[in-house]
């Protein structure tokens, strides 16, 4: 299981990403005010991250409204 994490700007900016790659080159978070991630989780692999990510983004939104 990999860790994998979301950071979000002030512009709209996302980055998701395995924690692995942030803490190996953390010059990816330059564009990010808050250096903290919004959202972590934990997936066997990308696909299944990019899976639980769009069940995380629509719980979201259907909060919002």
């Amino acid at each position: 299981m990999a860790k994998y994490v979301l950071y979000e700007g002030e512009n709209g900016n996302m980055l998701f990403t395995k924690q692995e790659i942030v803490n190996s080159k953390p010059d990816l978070l330059k564009p990010f005010d808050k250096k903290q991630s919004t959202w972590t989780c934990e997936a066997e692999n990308d696909n299944s991250a990019v899976t639980l990510l769009n069940a995380h983004m629509m719980a979201r939104s259907a909060q919002a409204k």
